[in-house]
């Protein structure tokens, strides 16, 4: 009996299969792309809105995990004079943000990546792995680890290491190119926030070395002053206050320069020490302020202003001269009558108008009876859009009206810090004088 074999023709396929296929594969591939540039544009907008460096690590942590897919990564800083390393964020690391390594506890191969500025794959078995990277690697149950080095001009900032614990992967190009690519944002954004602090640290310092180390004694009245410093992020203003004697009368001046940073530093430091040089030579506010306005407008570049109460204060009669230019308007407060009356004037900032003459004004200050100036920062300190305003400044002066100077001054800040829930968006100076 002859058999017969059956053959099977190969099964064809439908051309609608190919291009469903194809279809699907790149809208896969769209996806993907889309997903990659949105984490990389998470990553450029991290850098230009914040400069807290502890929030900048923790979040391109996340974006790490996020662009690589990678169960873990830790972002060490390298601090050259110590010679070590510090975790400064993790994601999954399972050790604490802080953890401090010596030069010696990480190998030769991870200073052969800060030297020559690639990402490097090291494999635990690699037979030329330094004893003291594979100690490093066993410590961290890691077996194949990318460590990028995060690079700001010729500073070496630290590294990002990410694997997925106890278990290899094998690094492709794509993902070293796109963990190197974010590791290059996360360096500018780290350098950023250091050179933010380095100019924030000189500002301040200049700035409080403008504030008066010893307040004169005024005869018959207490003076309390306070300076305090926003939060970070609206850096460090031109606020400032002066007080000083001369020949029995004092001195009392207070002002704010448009501008942050070091150039409000340093033209507040012009304006007072300006100041200070007429009124010695002619103690007057109207005379003092008019000189200093024709001085700024000669020395100064014409976009910068600067609102000021000038004011001399004679102990003997309770009268005070003042003059104000653009400033928020000071408070008179009356024990007798518990009510505040703002000095109101109508004068320009400085250098608004070129040859201003300054208008003087006289008002006595009873027994008892007190003066507040202060800078925008105390009526313009916010809760959400609500401004901390006028009203809320004299009920917190009625209420610590029976205080000393500088314990109803230190009230007034307090009270602007709780209404601002703690953040305050501008510098803030005050003087208190109270007459007793």
């Amino acid at each position: 009996m002859r058999c017969l074999s059956v053959t099977h023709a190969p099964e064809k396929r439908h051309p609608q299969t190919d291009v469903e296929e194809e279809q699907s594969r790149r809208e896969k591939q769209l996806a993907e792309t889309i997903r990659i540039a949105n984490v990389l544009l998470e990553a450029a907008n991290i850098i230009g809105s914040t400069l807290d460096t502890d929030l900048v690590l923790e979040r391109f942590s996340e974006l790490v995990a996020e662009i690589t897919n990678l169960e873990r990564n830790i972002i060490f800083l390298y601090d050259p004079l110590e010679h070590s390393h510090k975790i400064a964020a993790e994601y999954n690391g399972g050790i604490a943000i802080g953890t401090s390594f010596s030069g010696e506890e990480f190998g030769e191969e991870f200073f052969d990546i800060y030297r020559s500025g690639r990402a490097t794959v090291i494999d635990i078995d690699d037979p030329n792995l330094s004893p003291a990277t594979r100690r490093t690697m066993d410590s961290f149950n890691a077996k194949t680890g990318l460590f990028v080095p995060l690079v700001a001009g010729e500073r070496i900032l630290g590294s990002i290491g990410m694997d997925n614990p106890g278990r290899r992967h094998e690094f492709n190009q794509r993902e070293i190119e796109l963990a190197s690519g974010l590791a290059k944002q996360a360096a500018v954004a780290i350098e950023n926030s250091r050179l933010y602090k380095a100019q924030l640290n000189i500002a301040d310092s200049l700035q409080r070395s403008m504030l008066p180390t010893r307040i004169p004694t005024i005869p018959g009245a207490e003076i309390g002053v306070v300076y305090s410093s926003a939060t970070e992020e609206a850096k460090v203003g031109g606020d400032f206050y002066d007080i000083f004697d001369l020949e029995g009368k004092f001195a009392l001046i207070i002002g704010d320069v448009s501008g942050k940073g070091i150039e409000a530093a340093s033209y507040t430091s012009m304006v007072k020490y300006a100041m200070r040089a007429h009124l010695y030579l002619n103690p007057t506010p109207s005379y003092a302020v008019t000189q200093v306005n024709k001085f700024v407008r000669r020395q100064v570049n014409h976009a910068v202003f600067i609102t000021a109460f000038c004011s001399i204060f004679d102990p003997a009669t309770g009268v005070l001269n003042f003059v104000n230019a653009g400033h928020p308007y000071p408070c008179l407060l009356d024990k007798v009558v518990n009510k505040c009356t703002f000095l109101t004037t109508n004068d320009p900032a400085i250098s608004i108008i070129a040859d201003y003459e300054y208008h003087e004004k006289e008002v006595t200050i009873g027994t008892d009876n007190l003066f507040v100036a202060y800078t925008d920062g105390v009526l313009e300190a916010r809760s959400d859009a609500e401004l901390f305003g006028e009203e809320r400044l004299e009920e917190t002066l009625l209420a610590f009206v029976d205080e000393p100077a500088q314990k109803l001054a230190d009230a007034i800040i307090d009270a602007c810090l709780k209404f601002s829930k703690g953040r305050l968006t501008d510098d803030i100076a005050l003087l208190v004088m109270k007459r007793v």
